[in-house]
């Protein structure tokens, strides 16, 4: 880190740091003195003029007067190395200058006024590009009928090729091993595998999952899970998860944790309610989630779903089979985004489903935030990062909190009038729990975020040339 540092007069100062060895790209941010974000953007090397050795440069438009620091994160391909040390810096109110770089914004008048910047995120593409495949691709067609599983060694990467048709059938996938799985396109409206009795006295029929995935406990690099473009019904069964995913690594591996990739899913997913009133499953099963961690996950990345269910969407806290230990690992602590997500409550008083399903279950309570047991969840939006983040509560229905967790304590979201947002101040180690903020979707009308055209067992990768080609471009809008 060269320049700026201390008090300076220029409101649209120079940024100067040396280049890192092997740097590809850069992520460049100016924070203000409170933490939160002025200012950041990701760009090749060449775009800050870096060369081997030699200075790179960044002029930003007009910063107002106040007290900032400033950082550089280099990234050589995929991987990225560690932030530099912060620059801090004072722009005397006096300060003025006049904008030479078209690229650079403040971040006060960077969006919309009403689609804010999430202040003090990193900076992802909104549309995220899912890790490339091994060298070693196993390639299993899924059949439209019955319980399948499938095991494979930490060196293997496994491509599901979902059936060209509907699923509409008995069906479960369950995966053990494996660096990493895909499973790009798909139709599912699976029947159901049993019955439970609801706490009105009903008997209704469901699954308890439609594919779990438990990826190798000894990868050769970091496993993963990459799931998009599909469409997800559940006409037939009334209780049940969508995906289970956590991986096989302990507490003492977490270089080995999984990270999870889900986009482009449109969902209409099951409903359900606590307590055990009897059935042909076990208690908990009536816990229907779309997504659930229940083993070792460190990162977690949503973009352009709309999911209907009625208990909870995303369980994001530390998986039960790790003692709900969240990651803490050498580049920090773990990170879950949703970019461009609606989140549509459902609900079924018929036969006794909750009242208020959780949406973004993001720790066991405010207890365990304090304890630093959470990943730090991000909700992106404005710029190239998305068209923001909905929950849309039954018809009439005034307040949204209910549908977040934890919906009291120190760590609660305070409700404004259209959206949700969290404290910024106070964390554990400085590790911030939520970053951003929520929309009420009844009051402000939601984007479309994903669209029929694609998703669906039309839109299926089959084989490795076609995931490669959605990997190296098919992926973005």
């Amino acid at each position: 880190m060269i320049a700026p540092s201390g008090s300076i007069a220029s409101s649209n100062p120079e940024f100067r740091w040396r280049s890192a060895t092997g740097a590809s790209t850069y992520l460049f941010r100016v924070l203000k003195e409170n933490g939160q974000s002025a200012y950041a953007t990701k760009r090749q090397a060449s775009a800050f003029g870096c060369a081997s050795g030699n200075a790179c440069s960044y002029r930003l438009d007009q910063l107002a007067a106040g007290r900032y620091s400033w950082q550089v994160r280099p990234f050589n391909g995929d991987r990225r190395q560690e932030w530099s040390d912060a620059l801090a810096f004072n722009v005397a109110a006096s300060g003025s200058g006049t904008s030479t770089n078209s690229g650079g914004t403040s971040g006060a008048g960077a969006d919309k006024a009403d689609i804010p910047v999430v202040q003090g995120a990193p900076i992802y593409p909104s549309i995220f590009k899912p890790p490339q495949p091994l060298a070693n691709l196993r390639i299993e067609q899924l059949q439209p009928k019955g319980i399948q599983s499938f095991n494979g060694p930490g060196n293997q990467d496994l491509l599901l090729v979902a059936p060209n048709q509907v699923v509409d059938e008995i069906f479960e996938v369950r995966v053990e091993g494996f660096r990493g799985i895909y499973l790009i396109g798909g139709t599912f409206n699976v029947k159901p595998q049993g019955w439970l009795t609801t706490p009105n006295g009903k008997k209704v029929y469901g699954m308890a999952k439609v594919f779990q995935f438990k990826l190798h406990a000894n990868p050769v690099s970091r496993p993963f899970v990459y799931v998009s473009k599909l469409k997800i019904l559940s006409n037939q069964v009334s209780f049940g998860d969508i995906f289970q995913i956590g991986g096989s690594a302990g507490t003492n591996a977490m270089r080995n944790w999984m990270d999870f990739y889900a986009w482009k899913i449109k969902a209409d997913a099951p409903v359900g309610w606590g307590g055990y009133y009897g059935g042909s499953f076990s208690k908990n099963v009536s816990h229907s989630d779309f997504v659930i961690k229940t083993g070792a996950v460190r990162n977690v990345y949503v973009g352009n779903t709309d999911v209907a269910g009625g208990y909870q969407h995303f369980f994001t806290v530390p998986g039960w089979t790790t003692g709900r230990t969240a990651y803490r690992g050498p580049e920090g602590i773990a990170e879950t985004h949703y970019w461009s997500t609606v989140s549509r409550i459902k609900v079924n008083s018929a036969i006794g489903s909750v009242a208020e399903p959780t949406v973004f279950f993001m720790a066991i309570g405010s207890g365990e935030v304090a304890q630093g047991q959470y990943a730090t969840h991000y909700f992106h939006e404005g710029n190239n990062a998305g068209a923001g983040n909905y929950i849309v509560p039954l018809p009439g229905k005034g307040s949204i909190l209910t549908h977040v967790h934890p919906e009291n304590g120190n760590y609660a979201p305070t409700e404004r009038a259209n959206y949700l947002e969290w404290n910024q101040t106070s964390f554990p180690g400085g590790n911030r729990f939520v970053v951003g903020r929520v929309y009420h979707g009844g009051k402000l009308n939601p984007p479309t975020v994903v669209r029929d055209s694609e998703i669906g067992f039309r839109n299926r990768v089959t084989n490795r040339q076609e995931l490669l080609t959605e990997i190296n471009g098919g992926y973005r809008n």
